[in-house]
């Protein structure tokens, strides 16, 4: 399926909420289409460029974003909050600079595996970091019931380098990736 490329600098997890200040009319546009039609698009990572000017380069795996709320700003800025969906491979990229790019897409899934327990100690964490008011504002979709969904809401919140957020979301194996996030958390805590 083809679906529009939105390169950032940043990495959209599923379940996870970002906002997004949208000044390019090209956007804009996508905007209203996407409003108009209940539509995706896809977020992904710039592996080397700018989100702004000529077009970037991106990773092979991003996000589908779906808009679940949006505001007027000042300066004719439009503020979208966007969330997480399906993960997807991306193909080749089309457009130039000034244009929408687009590419085909498809979804990964995760290597098919028993389900994971909960681990309740990474659950836990999350719990308390959802306490804090920037993060309550976000209105996170997380399910404590599943430690895909746990492990997803802590890669969001922690602070840790893009590249290891991209690094997380092409993990297709959820034991790899809890090894990963309580490895990331063990760096953190020193």
């Amino acid at each position: 399926m083809k679906m529009v490329v939105f390169p950032l600098s940043t990495v959209l997890f599923p379940g996870a909420r970002i906002q997004l200040k949208i000044f390019e009319q090209r956007y804009l546009n996508l905007v209203k289409e996407c409003l108009k039609k209940d539509a995706e698009f896809v977020v992904v990572l710039i592996s080397k460029g700018q989100e702004t000017g000529a077009v970037p380069e991106v990773f092979s795996v991003g996000t589908c974003a779906r808009i679940v709320d949006w505001d007027q700003l000042e300066g004719g800025i439009l503020g979208v909050t966007v969330e997480g969906g399906d993960r997807v491979e991306i193909g080749a990229i089309s457009g130039a600079m000034g244009e929408l790019l687009w590419a085909e897409i498809q979804v990964l899934e995760d290597i098919d595996q028993p389900l994971l327990p909960v681990d309740s100690e990474l659950a836990g964490l999350l719990k308390k970091l959802e306490q804090h008011p920037l993060v309550k504002a976000q209105d996170m979709r997380i399910d404590y019931h599943n430690q895909t969904s746990v492990v997803w809401g802590l890669a969001h919140l922690l602070p840790i380098e893009a590249m290891q957020k991209q690094h997380l979301l092409e993990l297709d194996d959820g034991q790899q990736r809890y090894n990963a996030i309580r490895s990331l958390l063990a760096d953190l805590e020193g």
